[in-house]
């Protein structure tokens, strides 16, 4: 069968354990089975499958496609977007849009992944179909690979359910990767429309239009972020990530979204967009069956360090499930789907927001030379009794409560050393009774005092932890080594002491001993700011392959730490970690900013606002004004990044924190800020966002309470329903 080769992913060789010098390597296991070749299949019967509530699940029997419709709604959702293929002629061969799959493979040929996608598979009868209960089972058979994939499509109440049980896949002489679910299902019909588009939830969020302007345009990334586990020394900026498992795509009047419900921690998320000959533009979950590591080995001589790729020996443990449902009418938007999503969460409005939130920055060790000796000392930038003076300074000035996060606060502040931090307060920056006294001022005053801990990263053993038994292990058996990397010489700076990534299984139990430092250091919460953005396997136990378990694990280990009464904070929080948490700061507002993506949308702070205590990240942007107009767009609070005393230590060092954090700089801002947004702030505290639209840097937003805002994040001034709004501005009304 001549299957199409979409894209080379990544030409690398299967590194042997020989050559990766690996003597604990574990033998690569393939999963092979009876492979049913040259039986060309009778297309399954088109008729009605189950009828569940609203929603309806039949098959077409043409193209073998599962066909989802819900009452009162005006269309019927396809896997195949059978009505354009009616139309196609297949003299041509079998389109892109008649594939139900997308499946990466490892070529031992080539050495190297390749994508092919199914299209020829129906035509050729190469599909097998089996009716089971309130659906239908339909095996996909790839010949020139010899692998077969069987994906299970029932009804459930809340629509379709799509299935895959990565042991039920047969490969052979192919190691399969990834698997791409039905991506042109959850699709736009291809045409320049401003109501035709895909959500991508990378970052805050994303909308890629479906006109056809040029190449296909092709986006994928991994769910809850890279995975830590994997080597990775050639990425010169930080990229946002994808924090929750959930996508849509909306087609005028009625939209479809997608829900990743089990394995969302081994998936990607996936879009193909644009390609005329497709017809249709797709957003669709990527199932990561099998892992693999980027390792680089000196090979010597004149080829210096050359790079390989190392699978996992076995496949990742997730069975893999996505569920879709149907929205029209005004419900068919970001809005909708964002409460979709809230109401899968488990979130519920009501809850107030802080209007203005502050990050004091301890301090952090710095580098000393003495008579030629190098070594290093601590630098104090904001001791406990400094931060105290700022929050009581601003809490005056304003003349409202605020939640104070402390980071860097640990043994070594903001340099990584021991995990969390030694689990204690550094002598330099003040007494336990120091703390004690401030969580008393914040008691009294109606906010949390939060004490940091990374959880995740740590460099030398200590406080009950070893860098031996207790660190993460990559596919090769070694422990995960992250370096700094070096911008200014892009590579990474081996000068510095790697850290490495705390054991999967030891985790929960450091987040628990966490929480007991917080209580007694005598803080009211405990903040994790890495924790809550960090996803990442662990090669010890074939349990963690692939990043699996860890929204579980993270989950439960915060809803103990809340069982016992301690706030929890989280920053740029994947979504398991900021529905366990009282206070998510930093959310993020902007995507990846793919080529790909058109617009930026605020779907994230739509889903928390008026259900978490959020805020967004103010001081550090380049463009302060404009986070700013985002938190203003769903009602967000304002969270700035402080230090008293921004040394020569602080500006030299790596840490990007300290270049907009000095107190006496930021001080009238943010009483400026506070002035020109509580009024609004106060109106909206604890509502969720009702609706949402923008079109060329002017956005509108109705509560649930009726308020509404119109945000302009232009340089001019606009006229909106009547109404002018200034540059840089917003304006909104309260209930008409």
């Amino acid at each position: 069968m001549n299957y199409k080769r979409i894209t080379c992913l990544i030409l690398a060789v299967l590194l042997c354990a020989s050559v990766c010098g690996c003597s604990k390597s574990k033998k690569m296991v393939i999963y092979k089975g009876t492979y049913i070749s040259g039986v060309q299949y009778d297309m399954p019967e088109g008729k009605n499958l189950a009828a569940i509530g609203e929603y309806t699940l039949s098959i077409e029997g043409e193209h073998a496609s599962p066909l989802l419709c819900k009452t009162g709604c005006g269309k019927t959702w396809g896997i195949l977007p059978v009505d354009f293929l009616s139309k196609w002629d297949y003299e041509f061969g079998s389109p892109i849009s008649e594939s139900a799959l997308f499946l990466t493979y490892y070529d031992p040929t080539y050495e190297s992944f390749f994508t092919v996608n199914s299209s020829d598979a129906v035509p050729k009868g190469r599909i097998l179909s089996k009716e089971v209960e309130n659906g239908v089972k339909i095996t996909y058979f790839f010949d020139e690979l010899e692998v077969s994939v069987p994906v299970t499509y029932t009804l459930g109440e809340d629509g379709l359910v799509i299935k895959i049980d990565p042991l039920e896949i047969i490969e052979n002489n192919f190691i399969v990767i990834s698997v791409s679910v039905a991506p042109f299902f959850c699709s736009a019909q291809n045409e320049k429309n401003e109501n035709r588009y895909l959500f991508i939830p990378s970052g805050g969020g994303a909308v890629m239009y479906t006109d056809c302007r040029g190449k296909a345009r092709t986006y994928e990334e991994e769910v809850y972020g890279e995975d830590l586990a994997r080597e990775k020394k050639w990425n010169y900026t930080n990229s946002e990530q994808i924090h929750m498992p959930v996508f849509g795509a909306v087609d005028g009047s009625e939209a479809l979204y997608g829900i990743i419900t089990s394995g969302a921690s081994s998936s990607s998320i996936g879009a193909y967009a644009g390609d005329q000959n497709a017809g249709y533009s797709g957003v669709y979950p990527v199932f990561n069956i099998r892992s693999y590591n980027n390792v680089q080995v000196d090979i010597g001589g004149t080829t210096g360090l050359k790079s390989f790729i190392r699978l996992a020996d076995k496949r990742n443990p997730d069975k893999f499930e996505v569920k879709y449902g149907v929205l029209s009418g005004e419900d068919a938007s970001l809005a909708g789907i964002a409460a979709a999503y809230r109401d899968y969460l488990g979130l519920s409005e009501g809850a107030e927001s802080k209007l203005v939130n502050l990050t004091m920055l301890g301090g952090l060790m710095a580098k000393r030379n003495a008579v030629g000796v190098p070594y290093t000392e601590f630098s104090e930038t904001t001791t406990v009794s400094e931060a105290k003076s700022i929050v009581e300074e601003l809490v005056n000035a304003i003349g409202a409560p605020m939640n104070v996060r402390l980071l860097g606060y640990g043994d070594t502040g903001l340099t990584v050393d021991k995990i969390a931090g030694g689990f204690s307060l550094n002598r330099g920056l003040g007494s336990k009774s120091d703390l004690k006294t401030f969580a008393e001022y914040a008691e009294q005053i109606g906010s949390e005092l939060y004490f940091d801990f990374d959880v995740i990263n740590f460099v030398s053993s200590g406080s009950g932890y070893s860098k031996r038994g207790d660190a993460a292990v990559d596919t090769t058996d070694y422990r995960v080594k992250k370096y700094t990397f070096d911008i200014a010489l892009r590579k990474v700076d081996t000068s510095e002491k790697s850290s490495y990534i705390i054991s999967r299984a030891a985790l929960p139990r450091v987040i628990a001993d966490a929480a007991k430092a917080a209580e007694k250091l005598g803080v009211t919460g405990a903040s994790f700011s890495t924790l809550g953005m960090s996803a990442y396997s662990d090669f010890k136990s074939e349990k963690y392959y692939g990043k699996s378990g860890i929204a579980s694990d993270v989950g439960a280990a915060l809803a103990e730490i809340k069982e016992s009464k301690t706030p929890v904070c989280t920053a740029n929080a994947n979504d398991y970690a900021a529905v366990s948490a009282d206070f998510i700061d930093e959310i993020p507002t902007v995507s990846s900013s793919y080529i790909v993506f058109d617009r930026d949308v605020p779907f994230y702070a739509m889903v928390f606002a008026g259900c978490k205590e959020n805020a967004v990240s103010i001081n550090l942007s380049s463009t302060p004004r404009d986070k700013f107009l985002e938190a203003v767009k769903t009602g967000s609070g304002l969270s700035f990044v402080l230090a008293n005393d921004v040394n020569s230590d602080a500006v030299t060092s790596r840490c990007s924190a300290y270049i907009a954090a000095n107190y006496k700089d930021t001080k009238e801002s943010i009483i400026a800020y506070a002035e020109e947004y509580a009024e609004f702030f106060d109106a909206v505290s604890g509502s969720t966002v009702k609706s949402y639209s923008d079109k060329g840097g002017v956005s509108k937003t109705v509560f649930e309470n009726g308020v509404t805002v119109t945000v302009n994040k232009t340089e001019t001034a606009v006229t909106v329903d009547g109404v002018s709004v200034d540059a840089k501005s917003f304006i909104w009304r309260a209930t008409a």
